[in-house]
């Protein structure tokens, strides 16, 4: 790779001290912290849906929220090039929030459903700002491993929690054990150790991936979260020789088709339809920013404010509920092409994979994890030492 000259290392001195790299490896570094009071109670002993109650004080949780808008402040104040579609989408993404806020606003919508709304969409502006992010493959080789040794220690965990915790589910009258991980929920771990492999795969050399390969794989089944597993498939599919995709697509159709029953979730088809019939519940008369957020419900849950909060099951249905079906297909637009125009538009079916499943802007690290990823150009000297 030739080196990289005078004027392109002056472009890039914003990075020069890593502060960027930091604030990720500090996000990774606290997810075993996030919600460490929920993940004690699920081993205590309780009965089906008292799990559900959140019991680590939104003083910790508050934590994300910090690290989040210092990465915004940090990215925006630091970074000197824009390309014109970073500079273009950056400029649309702010008439949205500007318009959704304005709109609260003239609705006298209550300051707390607002602030959601606002804590749910800043995230999308890392996009922009992460587009063309330069990083020497040391520095991100630190940063693999410190994300490693998380996702190691997770794995034990994972493991007591399908064996010993309380926290379980019921499908068709047949209890089940689903592991969370470090997180409140099954999805967001899979989507962890997920993306995990998505740095793996960007980082690593391909001899010493095997012993990844499997760590993310075993993490994302103990999840037994569907979603995970055809994520995980797609990515070696994409990477595998023309012989090992046969493999891997026969092995994910007999996979999917007998999942209901070799992780216990029976009635797991009914899953997809109850997100979409999410859709459906929406008053698209009556759009409320903020309303169909996971913050807005987890307010209501801890304070036990009375607001009109609805539980979004997707980044789709919290993006409609919140914007409208032009605004909200308009943001979720943006950052497909975002994707697609990078040099990892492999990314795109995961990124719509999961934009029907989860509420990635509210998933953290995840929210900050897929722009880093998508917009990362990775160079093999370390320019921060030559400056």
């Amino acid at each position: 790779m030739p080196k990289i000259s005078p004027s392109t290392l002056n472009k890039l001195s914003w990075v020069r001290n890593d502060y960027v790299i930091e604030i990720l490896l500090i996000s990774i570094l606290i997810v075993p912290f996030l919600n460490l009071v929920d993940i004690i109670w699920m081993f205590a002993p309780k009965s089906y849906g008292e799990w559900e109650i959140i019991h680590t004080p939104l003083s910790i949780k508050i934590i994300k929220d910090i690290l989040l808008v210092t990465l915004l402040i940090t990215l925006f104040f630091k970074k000197k090039v824009y390309s014109t579609w970073s500079k273009c989408s950056f400029g649309v993404l702010s008439s949205i929030l500007a318009f959704a806020i304005g709109k609260g606003l003239l609705d006298k919508t209550s300051y707390i459903v607002l602030l959601s709304g606002i804590r749910w969409y800043l995230p999308v502006f890392l996009f922009p700002l992460f587009d063309e992010f330069t990083a020497s493959r040391s520095t991100l080789i630190k940063f693999y491993e410190r994300y490693k040794l998380i996702v190691l220690i997770a794995l034990p965990l994972e493991i007591l929690q399908i064996l010993f915790s309380a926290r379980w589910s019921i499908s068709e009258g047949i209890a089940y054990s689903r592991a969370n991980g470090f997180f409140s929920q099954p999805q967001p771990m899979s989507l962890f150790a997920l993306f995990f492999l998505m740095i793996v795969f960007e980082v690593i050399p391909k001899e010493k991936k095997t012993f990844n390969y499997f760590l993310s794989l075993i993490s994302i089944i103990l999840t037994k979260s569907a979603a995970g597993i055809l994520g995980i498939a797609y990515l070696f599919f994409t990477k595998a020789t023309k012989k090992y995709k046969v493999i891997i697509s026969v092995v994910t159709v007999i996979v999917a088709v007998t999942f209901p029953y070799t992780s216990g979730r029976l009635d797991y088809w009914v899953s997809p339809i109850q997100r979409f019939e999410v859709l459906f519940d929406i008053n698209l008369n009556n759009i409320t920013f903020g309303s169909y957020s996971n913050t807005c419900n987890t307010i209501q849950t801890i304070n036990r404010v009375a607001e009109n909060c609805s539980i979004p099951d997707s980044l789709f249905s919290s993006a409609i509920g919140n914007l409208g079906v032009f605004l909200g297909l308009s943001l979720l637009g943006i950052i497909t092409y975002t994707i697609y125009r990078s040099k990892r538009r492999y990314l795109v079916p995961i990124f719509i994979l999961f934009l029907i499943s989860a509420n990635l802007t509210e998933y953290f690290p995840m929210n900050i994890l897929l722009p880093f990823i998508i917009g990362l150009k990775i160079t093999e000297e370390n320019y921060e030492q030559n400056i």
